[in-house]
């Protein structure tokens, strides 16, 4: 949900993009306890309390957001002309932005990712209220130590440990992915192409515009 909505965001202006940008981040802004009650009512009417799904799509209202901005910033910084190479090569939109678009800004994915993981798997207000017993996450289970004879800190100690793990490899993806050089599955010759051909079409689009800013512009547009 957040690659193509920041995909937008990077490479086209439309009325109202950054009012409706800056809307996105106030929901991430928003304290978790003020839709704590929405969505306690509309679960209830669906039947969807105490599901899988009920925590997924509260956790996407602030997931999303937070995944939108870290992206566009990364998605900012590719050079527009590898768009335009690219389509002229004759790579269609899907193929582009899996083969060539995505891998350039795999380091961004980690980092979105990591933070949306960490915010989903220690969250713990909307978990205890939505939740009962089917889906209540490992960090609202933990609270059941807590009784009336005291903590059981044996229970709560492994329960800790095993909180740990997923987070841990989450972050050495990220590390990873973001300390990689961005390849093309395997395709360099890919690469070099596409970045031959948008040095090339780069060099053009600056000689015509200053043999004929106007004129040759046109030409060389309609000719692509």
């Amino acid at each position: 949900v957040a690659l193509p909505a920041a995909y937008a965001f990077s490479r086209y202006s439309f009325l109202g993009d950054k009012h409706v940008f800056f809307w996105l981040l106030t929901n991430r802004m928003t304290p978790p306890a003020v839709f704590l009650l929405p969505f306690f009512q509309l679960y209830t009417t669906l039947g969807m309390m105490d599901t899988h799904i009920a925590v997924a799509l509260a956790h996407l209202l602030f997931n999303v957001p937070l995944a939108v901005w870290i992206l566009e910033g990364f998605m900012s910084g590719i050079p527009r002309e590898i768009d335009e190479t690219a389509y002229i090569d004759g790579y269609s939109f899907p193929r582009f932005f899996v083969t060539i678009f995505l891998p350039l800004i795999k380091s961004g994915v980690g980092v979105a990712a990591f933070f949306c993981f960490m915010f989903s798997w220690v969250e713990l207000l909307l978990a205890r209220t939505l939740t009962s017993v089917n889906a209540k996450p490992i960090a609202a289970t933990m609270t059941r130590t807590v009784s009336a004879s005291g903590m059981d800190w044996a229970t709560l100690a492994a329960a800790g440990t095993l909180t740990i793990v997923p987070g841990a490899i989450e972050y050495v993806v990220a590390v990873s992915s973001s300390q990689e050089r961005p390849h093309f599955f395997g395709s360099r010759a890919a690469l070099r192409r596409i970045s031959s051909r948008s040095t090339q079409y780069i060099s053009a689009r600056r000689f015509l515009n200053r043999t004929s800013p106007t004129k040759s512009r046109h030409a060389f547009d309609g000719a692509s």
